[in-house]
């Protein structure tokens, strides 16, 4: 998740009509990313099939994001959830049931409850989306 943070720019990340929304969202992505790429170490427990992954995934990822809260009026949670998890992700998903899970997973971290400051990424109480700020 550090690589993905360091990656980004201070004025890419500065850089939207709707500030708080993309950095929340933002985050979520970045601790998507993380995640999937985690399970990956535990070969068939954590997907499948192995899948190749790319930091052009998130990066496309990212501008998708800016892009529709820059031209939407609201968030287009649902538009969203079908880019990033069915075609930025999913297109290299072939087995049924992992498409199934990365969809899931998704939609635990791109949500309405991300915009709040107290809304948990997981169980455990250290993973949240942080409150508005710098990088």
């Amino acid at each position: 998740m550090s690589r993905t943070l360091d990656e980004i720019k201070e004025e890419d990340y500065e850089d939207c009509a709707k500030p708080k929304e993309f950095k929340k969202l933002f985050f979520a992505l970045a601790f998507f990313h993380a995640a999937i790429l985690e399970r990956r170490k535990y070969g068939a427990l954590g997907w499948n099939i192995q899948y190749e992954w790319m930091n052009s995934d998130i990066n496309i990822s990212q501008m998708q994001v800016k892009m529709f809260l820059n031209e939407q009026p609201d968030i287009p949670y649902k538009a969203l959830n079908y880019l990033v998890a069915d075609v930025n992700y999913g297109g290299r998903v072939t087995d049924p049931k992992d498409k199934i899970l990365i969809s899931s997973m998704l939609m635990k971290y791109f949500t309405p409850d991300i915009m709040n400051d107290s809304y948990r990424l997981s169980r455990l109480d250290g993973y949240y989306a942080p409150p508005e700020g710098s990088l």
